[in-house]
């Protein structure tokens, strides 16, 4: 019996993606390995589970009541991989479609880097008719996040980052077991961020592994509109540094997203709301989904 290996889509009124991605699924190499897909539906508007259930009868799937965000229709395949005992979770957007080989890359690294509890691919984005290869995320100093990128991913060798996208996340199931699941607190945004800077402080490395690509439509299945990307990007930053800064490392980079607000309120002001709401969800403590319009 080989790894096995669970691969979690969340799909939320996202049908034509979520198939592009069922059907590149199809086509991996499952040398020595026993791996199952679970889609979980964020209750979607209409009934794209059954279209999903007829076309794709292999796959598991599970429906929620209500949209839970990226991290509660995660954490609903993270339960259910766990309680089948399997060896590794993937975590894969729907937006994607995958390479042959990209499965069995990421076990491989992991057999190889025992110290590894998370791996990433190598995320091909194309923009414009041009190619490029998202190669893994990394902080500064103030608490915001940036990408290191190339457009020729054969020339990279796989590398210790600070975060990879949960776009193409692969997790030891027991490196879930000792963290926990995903903070449902951020509901979209600075999840992947936070889980892997648990993973690091438990005593595990992340990697992006080039070797394993995986294509990724950018905001291919996001419905989320500009003033709401403001809102959960600016409270869900917060948030961040507010559990993992200490006094003077948050001072600082709350400093500079003040400044960073006052930037958008000037020169955006349409988003004005969004950044008023951030702030003050932010210091009454009201994370998880947005309640209110804004």
């Amino acid at each position: 019996m080989g790894q096995k290996i669970f691969i979690v889509i969340v799909n939320y009124d996202g049908l034509v993606y979520t198939r592009d991605c069922l059907k590149s699924l199809e086509k991996i190499k499952k040398e020595n390995l026993e791996v199952e897909t679970v889609v979980v539906d964020n209750a979607s508007r209409e009934d794209e589970l059954s279209v999903i259930k007829k076309e794709f009868p292999a796959v598991k799937t599970i429906k929620s009541k209500e949209n839970l965000g990226f991290t509660g229709g995660n954490n609903l395949g993270f339960g259910y991989a766990v309680g089948k005992e399997a060896d590794f979770i993937l975590l894969l957007n729907n937006d994607t479609v995958v390479e042959e080989g990209f499965l069995a890359e990421l076990v491989d690294f992991f057999q190889k880097n025992k110290k590894a509890g998370i791996v990433g691919s190598a995320l091909l984005m194309k923009e414009d008719g041009q190619e490029k290869y998202d190669l893994g995320g990394y902080l500064t100093s103030f608490g915001r996040t940036y990408h290191k990128h190339t457009s020729n991913v054969k020339k990279i060798s796989p590398r210790q980052v600070n975060y990879v996208c949960g776009a193409s996340l692969m997790v030891k199931r027991e490196v879930v077991e000792k963290i926990g699941f995903l903070d449902e607190n951020y509901f979209w945004g600075y999840e992947d961020v936070d889980f892997c800077q648990r993973v690091r402080q438990a005593g595990y490395e992340v990697w992006l592994d080039s070797n394993s690509v995986v294509e990724h439509k950018v905001g291919g299945a996001i419905k989320a509109t500009p003033n709401y990307k403001i809102y959960y990007n600016l409270r869900n930053n917060l948030l961040f540094i507010g559990k993992y800064f200490n006094f003077f490392q948050q001072l600082l980079a709350y400093i500079y997203l003040v400044l960073l607000s006052i930037k958008i309120l000037l020169n955006q002001p349409r988003n004005c709301r969004a950044v008023y709401r951030a702030w003050g969800d932010f210091i009454s403590r009201r994370f998880g989904k947005l309640k209110l319009s804004i």
